[in-house]
């Protein structure tokens, strides 16, 4: 099997944990999961699946799901993830590395907020409400990532 994405985390703990041993947690229709001695879990995707933080993407044409059983032994290399119990592998050679992490690039400012959503209800108003959210979007541009944390402790309704 060929991996052609990993998340940098995966990727940066595949490489502190070169030797290691973990074994195939679950098989599913498309993916399988690999535990280590700690529990940390490892996704292993065909390409048709979303990645998440500590998972890879493998090429769906060397996706060999037949020859993964649940209990297989692995073992973390260099380029590699070996399968111990058969000839089957995972390489990592020419995988793109995808960072996941969203960058904190300032304070959440509640006054800023505010006034934000005044001035989307007045666009949704003057534009229209029948046209949906994807019309009222292409007003707007999302250009900066912030860390949004309440003063206070508000009691949610879950409904």
């Amino acid at each position: 099997m060929e991996a052609v994405r990993i998340t940098k985390r995966l990727k940066q703990y595949i490489d502190s944990h070169l030797g290691d041993i973990a074994e195939v947690h679950s098989v599913f229709d498309g993916a399988f999961n690999l535990i280590d001695s700690k529990g940390e879990l490892i996704g292993v995707l065909s390409c048709d699946k979303d990645i998440s933080p500590m998972s890879m993407i493998v090429n769906k044409y060397s996706f060999d799901l037949d020859k993964v059983i649940q209990g297989n032994l692995i073992q973390f290399s260099k380029d590699s993830i070996n399968f111990l119990d058969s000839l089957l592998s995972i390489s990592l050679r020419n995988t793109e590395i995808v960072d996941l992490e969203l960058e904190k690039m300032g304070e959440f400012n509640w006054f800023l907020l505010q006034k934000k959503l005044g001035l989307m209800k007045k666009t949704l108003i003057e534009e229209g409400s029948m046209d949906g959210i994807g019309e009222l979007i292409k007003y707007y541009k999302f250009q900066e990532a912030v860390t949004c944390t309440m003063g206070y402790d508000d009691e949610v309704n879950e409904y």
